[in-house]
């Protein structure tokens, strides 16, 4: 101990201390999932229920499209509908080994179509009697494969636009040619604002690879989710809103965690050492603060998670409501 105390208070300091944990319960195990701000949320849990029933009734359609092209049942299954960030789908395409096609609104290209390259060689394959339509995939086409190629693209991204105008869908078209890799990042671009959605489908029983993913912007799938159809409209008041919104809610914050506040003067902080023990304005039943550039947000109690430090929350400041 140090001249700030006598002998006296220090034990009495202790004694207060070791009562107040006989008192206090210990930090509370508390499961905690981060937050995927990497993800935009356009789509409310049930717009994606939908998204995901219209995903299985797609699955019909496409199988029925390319069975009967390739005259042999196909079956096709709904695997996945997510919401993208557009750089997180530029490092989705990077990785993927697939041939793309324009999907478009009017003159607007709002998306694509995208067949892995293993099941578009087998399939071209097929069609020409190929006896091992596997090796197409790690060459170059010939004419007549692209051809059959863009068929088989034409059939499958033609069942999707009648399955979506059957659903309430815009109405949408497909290019017919085959992007390029800079065709398909500009198409997506690199907007950390620009929200898109992706259905993915699969082949087979137990497929966890997409066989053909259609990615296109959400705004154009508004209608199948339960948003109102019909023409656009100019962007409205609410909507700039969002925008600024959606850049400002990109925008990093340091959270601060004040358990409380102890005053002492300058002299007395010098003398501290290692053991001793500033007493805080708070007692141990008061919650600690959250603040954000010394504005108090909310308010919660420590806890353990994972071998961590954390805090639940347990109130909202006043402020922080409105």
């Amino acid at each position: 101990m140090t001249l700030l105390m006598s002998q006296f208070d220090g034990q009495l300091l202790r004694n207060l201390l070791e009562a107040a944990k006989t008192r206090s319960a210990a930090p509370q195990e508390v499961s905690v999932s981060d937050y995927d701000w990497k993800a935009p949320c356009r789509f409310t849990p049930d717009q994606v229920a939908r998204l995901k029933d219209f995903a299985k009734e797609l699955a019909g359609a496409i199988s029925e499209a390319l069975g009967g092209l390739l005259r042999t049942p196909t079956v096709f299954s709904a695997l996945d509908v997510t919401q993208h960030y557009a750089p997180d789908l530029q490092a989705w395409q990077s990785q993927s080994d697939a041939y793309c096609v324009a999907l478009a609104e009017g003159d607007r290209r709002c998306g694509l179509a995208a067949l892995s390259r293993s099941s578009a060689a087998g399939w071209v394959g097929r069609l020409l009697g190929a006896t091992s339509p596997g090796e197409q995939a790690s060459r170059e086409l010939t004419s007549v494969e692209t051809a059959i190629l863009l068929d088989i693209l034409g059939g499958l991204t033609g069942a999707f636009l009648e399955a979506c105008q059957k659903t309430g869908g815009r109405k949408m078209s497909s290019v017919s040619e085959l992007l390029k890799a800079a065709e398909i990042e500009e198409l997506i671009g690199r907007d950390p604002t620009k929200e898109y959605c992706k259905i993915a489908l699969g082949t087979g029983e137990g497929q966890s690879q997409p066989v053909l993913n259609f990615v296109l912007t959400c705004d154009s799938l508004e209608g199948l989710a339960g948003a109102a159809t019909g023409k656009a409209a100019p962007a409205s008041a609410e909507a700039i809103r969002k925008a600024l919104m959606a850049h400002l809610e990109q925008a990093p914050v340091t959270v601060r965690i004040r358990l409380g506040q102890s005053r002492v003067t300058i002299s007395e902080l010098m003398k501290l050492e290692a053991g001793d023990v500033l007493l805080l304005d708070k007692s141990v039943d008061q919650p600690a603060e959250v603040l954000v550039k010394d504005r108090l947000i909310m308010s919660g109690f420590p806890a353990a998670c994972e071998g961590q430090y954390a805090l639940q929350i347990t109130s909202r400041a006043a402020a922080a409501k409105k």
